[in-house]
């Protein structure tokens, strides 16, 4: 793929999700910078988007060895958290976990928190990490075909499908 598009996507996202916070943007755009044309660097672009998201409390960003109830606080704990987001479900999904492998619990918990967010206007979107960890941010319903629009040079960058409570035909967009 383009050096050029992908770094045009990662400063597009970053602008996307922290619209007041043009220092973002120019930090990511800064990153990438640094080895014009080696697509292999922007993965230095992509964590400090991811850092810079983290630190403006913009994404949460976890390991999949986390536990719900860690993944829980780092959702609650983001400044764009749907605060009327409910969590009535929660109980009853760590009874029905206990015998799914880790991979299928992160899906199931993303997945229903994608569908509450999405009732209350929010879409729980995910960035790619490029690595076994999860980076998921909450975007205005309204906001993900501007964001979609800020990603699609980079195929891999957004990811959508059942954890964003969206019905869409890709899953990785």
């Amino acid at each position: 793929m383009d050096w050029e598009l992908q770094r045009d996507a990662l400063i597009a996202v970053a602008k996307a999700i922290a619209p007041d916070q043009a220092e973002i943007a120019e930090a990511v755009r800064a990153a990438a910078d640094k080895h014009p044309g080696d697509s292999r660097h922007l993965v230095d672009a992509r964590i400090v988007l991811l850092e810079r998201l983290e630190d403006a409390q913009l994404v949460a960003w976890f390991d999949w060895k986390s536990d719900s109830e860690q993944v829980r606080k780092h959702l609650e704990w983001l400044c764009i958290y749907p605060g009327d987001m409910s969590w009535t479900w929660y109980e009853s999904y760590l009874r029905e976990v206990p015998d799914l492998d880790s991979a299928e619990i992160y899906e199931r918990f993303l997945d229903l928190v994608g569908e509450r967010s999405y009732e209350v206007g929010a879409a729980l979107v995910g960035i790619d990490t490029e690595s076994d960890s999860y980076a998921v941010t909450f975007v205005p319903v309204a906001q993900v075909p501007e964001l979609l629009e800020s990603a699609r040079r980079d195929v891999f960058l957004i990811r959508l499908g059942s954890i964003s409570g969206i019905e869409h035909d890709v899953a990785v967009l």
